[in-house]
């Protein structure tokens, strides 16, 4: 017995089961929850239509949203089962749809963009078709997924419209080529080149031949280095010659082989920099040569700057940035404490200063300096303090020199470019004034000493007040250290002046003279207002632009934000400063632009900045994309101190690229879609951008380079060869027309070795070269076919109309050779062999005979013949005729006879049988020279429709194949073409009639049959005959029976014939028979002479084609009155009155002229006793 088990195992089990309960009810659940989830995601989507359809296009389902639309679009609401387009009924979109549905259904599952509606209610949507298969993988219906994308194709034409109406310069370019694909209008705005001229030359055509290599290599670098984004800068040529400095931002996409780039026209900027920096160099150069420098300390910061010549004097490098406490520490320390004050009192008081002091240069020289301090005050507020540094070590020097020496101070004054004087005091009389005033006033020293006030004369009007009052000071015993005014050079010129006075007093301190040094600053002036007017600019364009100018301190706090800020981010430029980096962006960017600061501080001072993109955040709490180009700056020392940079915001052109990324996309599959292969090249027709998928499928290769192409398309080197010297021209013609041009039909040789005759355009857009084929090769099959065909036709006409009158010719021909012959025939009875006569009159006969045999071969070819068709069998006939056509083609032949088996029946006249193989034998004997071969061979064939489409004349059904084959000379195409034309031969004169060929082409016709010919110069010939199948068993032929002249019994005979000399012929040819004739030479008058005869009238022969009324209707109104009236009808060829194409109708009996006395005996005996025959 089984354990029982514990308590404690079935608590276990309990708890196992509970366990197992809760997790099928938790999988219940989710299978519940996902359902719910997949009918909400099909439901719920406005824009997104999903149905399915069976085979039948009825619907099997459909969701909310293919409701609204159908009953938007078409006023219709479905339901399931009903038909799709029942509810699209008098729609243009039903064939279209069908079609995608009808592909699917095929198991063809394929992505299309469907329109659907009219005028204004036309939607866009991108639409998935997949077939629906059960579980045997049979299809069942389509499932159809559509996507609304009506909106974005609008945000393409908005797209489309932004590029064109930006003022900046937008293109794309090909980074292989280094040719501009697309340019905006603005292009051709600002540097006044076609888009045309822009499109068809390397972009480094239009660019400052100074710049290339620099632009060239920071492409090169940037693109090795795989980086995002090139900025640089470079100069284009305009159309006038003129160059604009454009600031470009280019990014790169390798893999596509294209970089997308914008410009903006900083010649302005550029100009402005470049006087600033004449003037700037022009400044320094004064500074140089007058010792001069400038400084300037900012009140709040406490920062110093210095100009160039401040530097120099220091015998510091350009560019360290010393501290205020730096640059005092320069100055003697006994003159420290002096200073320090001054500048105190200047910051605190805004009090000038202007003071000679002792100063150690960095390389520890001993100078005198002169630094002159004026404060800048805003609102009552010292916000700067700015000055001059002027190296006086030399005056210094100079008045050292003086006390020394008179002479030695005369010459360094004389010599000195500064005006120097000394005055005497009160009387103001000039002691001393140095030639330099000559230069710097235009008047030498004698004026000055001969009128000592003559400053009053040369002072600018607008100075002489001032000058006045300077002038009231010395008398009064003060002496201002210095002073500026304008004066009038003697040439007109108005100069700036800058007079620095030292008072001279006598032992009681009294005041006695005044020396002083005028320095013409004239230059100084001019550099100082246009460094004020670039700094003005510079303001300007900081407050003016568009993007942000921003500087921070190392601590991420940004200590300046120009304007722009409040436009992009929301925030006023005082709520900006002071804020830290981190404050704007989340914690990603931050991070990673931290990273970016640490790397740039790694690099050094050597690195001159980088550009990076990244996201940050709007007052509002928005984030908004941006470019930011960063710059760490460095101090004297290396040591960084601050970071400054520009950013920009980039929301518009991360759309343009995302919608420029989503139209490429679109445009790639439309061409994909497209039947006709499709192929972009870069505009020097080598590198191939793009190949569709229909120039895959077409010629079997997945986008060849050019030189391949041109190696794989045109493997034939001598037609490769003409296919590049027909294409170069015309794709020039296609760069100058910017039109498509079709560069004619080339042979183009398929991965599977299959030709296709194809037409190819060449069109030149911005991107490159688009080459399209037009795959014509079924239309040129089609086009030769026909010809072909009309050519056939057209033969068949000629032949046809050659045989009409053939016939007519042979008619009157046999008349005249019927009178010929039987008179001959019967002149020859009325006389003895050995008349002298006798042999010409049989040279007549038989002259008369072989005419007879020509115009029967005339009748013959225009079908013409009067026939009595046989069932017979082929191989039979033609075995019984195999000795009589070896004798014909003689025994150097070789006669080989091949019998298909199984030969069906057909039914012809066997003499016809026995023309056809004569003539064709003899044909063949005569192109044989010497030994050869003529094969006979016989098959069963049949034609479908497809195969007589394609040939002339012939008619679907089953049929007997007799050919008649050698291997004598052959013939070519024109020989071949005329071959059945009667009167056409290649013989010699009197070697053939040309009639033979005609003549079987006219049997084969009359028995509904075709004939083909196979001949090559040299390889042989080969007719083959294809007779129709006859269902009916085969007669025996027996062709031994031979015309007996049969007389008659004294017979009624009523001979009726329009031809008087037929007529009398025939009467005495059947009187000699022993029959009665009664003769008439006309229908009219047989109907009365048969009216009025007593007797009884036996037979009538007639000819059938009289005037007035055929021998077929005489007959029929002799008969109507004599039921037993026998008729014989003769002619020299039957029309169509008693036969059908030739064929005699039942019960008709015939004779064909010319006929002998033998042949009108047996017919008019056949007619009269034909139980006998």
């Amino acid at each position: 017995m089984p354990k029982k088990p514990t308590y404690e195992e079935l608590e276990q089990r309990v708890i196992e089961l509970e366990s197992a309960a809760s997790e099928w009810k938790r999988a219940f659940d989710d299978l519940r929850r996902s359902r719910l989830l997949l009918q909400s995601s099909i439901e719920s989507p406005k824009d997104v239509i999903i149905l399915s359809l069976d085979s039948e296009y009825c619907y099997l389902y459909f969701n909310e949203a293919h409701s609204q639309i159908m009953r938007h679009v078409y006023g219709s609401k479905p339901k399931i089962g009903d038909c799709i387009f029942d509810h699209m009924k008098g729609s243009a979109d039903i064939e279209t749809v069908k079609q995608h549905y009808d592909r699917a259904l095929s198991g063809e599952g394929h992505v299309a963009i469907n329109q659907y509606g009219d005028g204004q209610l036309r939607y866009f949507y991108e639409v998935r078709y997949n077939p629906i298969y059960d579980e045997s993988d049979k299809i069942l219906g389509v499932s159809a997924f559509a996507q609304n994308i009506t909106e974005r194709k609008q945000a393409e034409e908005e797209l489309s419209q932004i590029f064109s109406m930006s003022l900046d310069l937008i293109c794309i370019a090909d980074i292989n080529t280094a040719t501009f694909m697309k340019v905006n209008p603005s292009f051709t705005e600002i540097l006044g080149h076609s888009e045309k001229e822009l499109l068809e030359r390397p972009f480094m055509d239009f660019v400052h031949p100074d710049d290339m290599d620099a632009t060239r290599a920071v492409i090169e670098q940037k693109l090795k280095s795989g980086a995002k984004v090139i900025d640089f800068e470079n100069r284009y040529r305009c159309k006038d010659g003129s160059y604009r400095w454009l600031s470009w931002v280019s990014h790169p996409i390798p893999e596509q082989g294209v970089t997308y780039a914008v410009g903006r026209d900083v010649t302005e900027s550029k100009l402005q920099v470049a006087e600033l920096n004449k003037n700037k160099a022009l400044l320094d150069a004064t500074g140089r040569m007058a010792k001069v420098g400038g400084w300037e300390l900012d009140a709040d910061s406490l920062t110093v700057t210095w100009t160039d010549e401040t530097y120099r004097i220091h015998e510091l490098p350009l560019g360290e940035k010393p501290s205020l406490q730096d640059a005092i520490h320069f100055f003697h320390p006994e003159d420290r404490p002096k200073l320090e004050q001054s500048i105190q009192n200047a910051l605190d008081r805004g009090a000038p200063y202007d003071m000679e002091l002792r100063f150690i240069t960095a390389k520890g020289n001993h100078l005198w300096t002169r630094t002159i301090c004026e404060p800048e005050v805003v609102d009552g507020k010292v916000v700067r303090l700015k000055g001059t540094f002027h190296d006086i070590t030399d005056r210094k020097h100079a008045e050292r020199m003086l006390k020394n020496s008179e002479e030695r101070y005369r010459r360094l004054t004389e010599n000195s470019p500064d005006i120097v004087y000394r005055m005497s005091l009160p009387d103001g009389k000039y002691e001393y004034i140095s030639p330099a005033v000559s230069t710097v006033f235009g008047y030498p020293p004698e004026t000055w000493y001969e009128n000592p006030a003559f400053i009053r004369d040369i002072i600018h009007p607008d100075w002489r007040s001032y000058l006045e009052k300077q002038w009231e000071l010395l008398r009064n015993g003060q002496v201002p250290k210095t002073y500026e005014y304008q004066i009038v050079h003697k040439n007109g010129d108005i100069r700036w002046m800058n007079q620095r006075n030292v008072p001279v007093k006598d032992n009681n301190g009294r005041l006695i003279a005044i020396e002083a040094i005028i320095t013409d600053i004239t230059e100084q002036k001019r550099a100082d207002e246009v460094i004020r007017e670039s700094e003005e600019r510079y303001r300007l364009i900081a407050e003016k632009t568009m993007d942000i100018i921003w500087t921070m301190n190392l601590n991420l706090d940004f200590t300046y934000v120009n304007p722009a800020i409040k436009t992009t981010f929301g925030y006023t430029a005082t709520e900006w400063i002071g804020s830290n980096l981190q404050d704007h962006c989340d914690k990603y960017n931050f991070e990673m632009m931290a990273q970016i600061i640490v790397e740039e501080l790694e690099k050094g001072t050597d690195h001159s900045g980088v550009i990076f993109e990244a996201t940050m955040l709007k007052k509002n709490g928005d984030a908004i994309p941006v470019e930011i180009h960063g710059q760490i700056l460095f101090d004297e020392s290396g040591k960084p101190f601050s970071l400054q940079g520009i950013t920009r915001d980039i929301t518009e052109r991360r759309e343009a690229e995302a919608a420029l990324r989503t139209s490429e996309k679109r445009l790639r599959a439309a061409l994909d879609a497209s039947p006709f292969p499709i192929v972009l090249v870069d505009a020097n027709d080598d590198i191939v951008h793009y190949w569709s998928r229909s120039a895959q499928d077409l010629f079997g290769h997945t986008a060849p380079t050019a030189a391949e192409w041109y190696e794989l398309a045109y493997p034939d080197p001598d037609y490769r060869a003409q296919v590049i010297e027909r294409w170069k021209p015309c794709l020039d013609i296609a760069r100058e027309s910017g039109q498509p041009v079709n560069t004619g039909e080339y042979r183009v040789t398929c991965k599977d070795g299959t030709v296709r005759l194809c037409e190819i355009y060449a069109t030149f857009i911005t991107e490159g070269l688009v080459v399209s084929f037009n795959d014509i090769t079924e239309t040129r099959m089609s086009q030769e076919k026909e010809a072909t065909l009309q050519a056939q036709l057209n033969q068949a006409q000629k032949i046809e109309s050659i045989g009409r009158l053939a016939g007519g010719v042979a008619h009157d021909f046999n008349n005249m050779l019927s009178v010929i012959l039987g008179h001959a025939e019967m002149a020859l009875d009325q006389i003895e062999e050995s008349s002298p006569l006798s042999n010409d009159l049989i040279e007549i006969q038989s002259a008369a005979k072989r005419s007879a045999e020509l115009t029967r071969q005339l009748l013959a070819f225009a079908r013409r013949q009067t026939i009595s068709p046989k069932n017979l069998d082929l191989n039979a006939t033609v075995e019984s005729m195999l000795r009589m056509l070896g004798r014909l083609i003689g025994e150097d032949i070789d006669l080989s006879w091949l019998p298909g088996k199984n030969l069906h029946t057909v039914k012809m006249d066997p003499t016809q049988l026995d023309q056809l193989l004569a003539n064709l034998c003899v044909n063949a004997r005569d192109a044989i020279e010497g030994v050869g071969k003529v094969t006979i061979e016989t098959c069963n064939v049949s034609f479908d429709q497809n195969y007589c489409n394609d040939h002339l004349g012939f008619k679907p059904g089953e049929y007997v194949c007799l050919s008649v084959s050698d291997n004598g000379c052959g013939m070519d195409k024109d020989t071949c073409a005329n071959v059945f034309e009667p009167f056409f031969t290649t013989k010699k004169t009197g070697e053939g009639t040309g009639l033979g060929l005609a003549t079987v082409y006219g049997i084969v016709k009359q028995n509904y049959g075709f004939i083909n010919v196979y001949s090559e110069p040299g390889e042989g010939t080969t007719f083959r005959i294809y007779l129709p199948r006859h269902d009916s068993l085969a007669q025996n032929i027996d062709g031994s029976k031979k015309d007996v002249i049969k007389e008659g019994s004294g017979e009624t005979i009523l001979l009726v014939e329009d031809e008087a000399a037929i007529m009398r012929m025939g009467k005495a040819m059947l009187e000699k028979l022993g029959y009665k004739v009664l003769p008439s030479d006309n229908p009219m008058d047989a109907l009365t002479i048969a009216q009025e005869y007593p007797g009884e009238i036996h037979a009538l022969i007639t000819d059938v084609v009289m005037p007035e009324m055929n021998g077929r209707n005489l007959a029929k109104r002799l008969q109507s009155s004599n039921p037993a009236l026998k008729v014989l009808y003769m002619s020299g060829y039957t029309a169509n009155v008693i036969a059908h194409h030739g064929t005699l109708d039942d019960g008709v009996h015939f004779l064909q002229k010319p006929f002998s006395k033998a042949q009108i005996a047996s017919a008019i005996k056949r007619v009269l006793e034909p139980e006998n025959e």
